[in-house]
């Protein structure tokens, strides 16, 4: 259509251009000649060249300008539906334009963000991170970039967004930013998640290593223990009456004992306690223990139990789960201090969403569902926000340095039930700890009723500790058991052969030089397979028997142990007379 109206153009300019020629001519009263009219027709048809050649000059800019047109208009679109948010800001922070993709980033049209403070998007923690972005791009004018959190309404869920920003060149002497910004949640997140696998593991390698020196520990610490601890008792039995050392032998016992339960306490902060897990009622085992903590706590200081009379049981062991009780209500009591004040233990159930989870401490991992929870509250001087991360670590205290290992113990114990902890507390308001166990179906079984131990038979006791072994042998003689007594490996497995009709247990120690424990407890039975071995060991039960897993163990006794322990391990395992 274009080509026709510029074709008549063309006609038409011909023909005034022909009629001005003859006017001309017509004038001067003179007919044409043919050299004239052949003259004019060549004019005519110069003109018709100049006239084409400018038509072809229009058709062709015509064309580029139709071309740029849609290279601009391809242009915008690629602007506004970019991959990336664009902006531009003026020097004060207002938003002077921006494409679709930045609208849809933050939820608002585009239409609403001119004039609108960048900052405005900005959540109040990274508020600082982009006033110091702002103040470098003022001062050096060069490219400059920043990761912020942003979100276009109160409610929404903020965007992790990097905003690179360079001066617009474009705007002469007004100082203007042009800022593109690229979603980056999804990355920060992949960060995120390995951040916290990375502090998992360092945490995971942290108590595995104080479980290898509270290993070590056990074993030789608690083997001296064993020996202090045996011949305080036999002291007191000499001694008389009234007599003034048994004075110094009970002081004796009670700091070996106490020297005893930090080695638990470090066992159990490492996971390496032996359990006996069984159904347990909560709420059954504060009213047993309510006069414990009311007498453990000053008297300015006041106990509230409140429990759920519809509680779930639990499966856990009593005697962890009541020291975790008790070092909650000491920490409850640290915290009050002299001042007078109130603790109080609570009991209940909840359902707990993978969120709450995954807040609470040693929550990862565990499945949504039932929770019974404990609560213990305290009115006293809270906890701040950056002790919090190592408020479970070992000796760590907000008070006073080398305050023990209760709440690290806590920890251990609670990771072993496969339960969690949260905790919420604030500087002079208080603080709340939840324990958050699995809860079960079915009522909690009765304690199981032991049968009365006999005291008759010959116990070989194998022990490379010589010490240890006249500990023990005092014990069972004196409780009318023979003993005979081995050194080494090899010692005990020559005695065995040639007692081997007379023995009724063993009494072996899970490291012998010669041969090693499980080659001993494999020879013995290969011997005579009916007789019980008992494993005895400074380690944990698990560690101990580990290595034992093929072998019919008939049980196990953790050193330090006493008497009573001793003699009931033993009398389990014998047949009647």
């Amino acid at each position: 259509m274009a080509d026709e109206r510029s074709e008549a153009q063309r006609a038409d300019a011909l023909r005034k251009r022909a009629e001005e020629i003859l006017a001309a001519r017509g004038e001067a009263g003179v007919d044409l000649t043919a050299d004239q009219i052949r003259g004019v027709i060549h004019e005519l048809h110069t003109h018709q060249i100049e006239l084409e050649l400018q038509n072809e000059e229009l058709r062709r800019t015509q064309q580029e300008l139709t071309e740029t047109r849609d290279r601009l208009s391809d242009l915008y679109d690629l602007y506004d539906h970019a991959p990336v948010g664009y902006a531009t800001v003026d020097a004060n922070g207002l938003i002077v334009e921006a494409n679709l993709t930045f609208g849809d980033m933050l939820g608002i049209h585009r239409s609403r963000l001119p004039r609108r403070r960048l900052s405005s998007f900005v959540v109040p923690e990274d508020q600082q991170a982009l006033y110091e972005h702002v103040q470098v791009m003022k001062e050096t004018r060069q490219r400059h970039t920043v990761e912020v959190r942003m979100r276009g309404q109160a409610d929404a869920a903020p965007l992790w967004v990097r905003i690179e920003c360079t001066v617009d060149e474009r705007a002469g002497d007004i100082l203007r930013f042009r800022k593109a910004f690229v979603d980056v949640t999804e990355r920060k997140d992949a960060e995120q998640a390995r951040i916290e696998m990375e502090r998992q593991i360092m945490q995971a390698q942290k108590i595995e290593s104080l479980g290898v020196l509270a290993g070590g520990i056990a074993h030789d610490f608690n083997n001296l223990l064993m020996i202090i601890l045996g011949n305080v008792e036999f002291g007191l039995r000499a001694a008389r009456p009234g007599a003034p050392e048994r004075e110094f032998f009970n002081e004796i016992k009670q700091a070996a004992r106490r020297a005893s339960e930090l080695s638990n306490q470090m066992l159990a902060y490492a996971g390496g306690r032996r359990s006996v897990i069984e159904r347990v009622d909560l709420n059954a085992l504060l009213g047993k223990m309510d006069h414990l903590l009311r007498t453990s706590i000053p008297r300015t200081i006041v106990l509230d139990v409140a429990t759920d009379a519809d509680l779930p049981p639990i499966d856990g062991d009593r005697s962890q789960l009541r020291q975790v009780v008790l070092s909650l209500v000491a920490n409850a009591a640290e915290a009050i201090g002299d001042n007078e004040g109130t603790i109080a233990v609570a009991t209940g159930s909840v359902r707990a969403d993978r969120r709450t989870l995954s807040a609470a401490v040693g929550g990862e991992g565990l499945p949504e569902g039932r929770y019974v929870f404990l609560d213990v509250a305290d009115n006293g001087c809270g906890i701040d926000g950056s002790s919090l991360p190592r408020l479970f670590d070992p000796f760590f205290s907000t008070k006073f340095l080398g305050r023990g290992l209760g709440l690290a113990a806590v920890h251990g114990i609670m990771r072993s039930h496969h339960a969690a902890i949260t905790v919420c507390s604030e500087p002079g308001k208080g603080s709340t700890f939840r324990l958050l166990f699995p809860a079960c179906a079915g009522a909690p079984r009765p304690p199981e009723v032991e049968e009365a131990p006999r005291q008759r038979g010959l116990v070989l006791v194998a022990d490379d500790e010589e010490a240890v072994r006249k500990v023990v042998t005092l014990m069972l003689e004196r409780h009318g058991l023979g003993v005979i007594t081995a050194a080494d490996g090899h010692e005990a497995v020559e005695v065995f052969r040639d007692r081997a009709g007379d023995i009724d247990v063993v009494l072996l120690d899970n490291l012998m030089p010669g041969l090693s424990g499980e080659e001993v407890f494999a020879e013995i039975h290969r011997l005579r397979p009916e007789v019980p071995v008992i494993l005895s060991s400074g380690y944990t039960r698990d560690e101990a028997t580990q290595r034992f897993a093929d072998l019919p163990l008939a049980g196990f006794v953790q050193k330090p142990f006493d008497v009573k322990t001793l003699l009931g391990a033993i009398e389990s395992v014998l047949q009647p007379q």
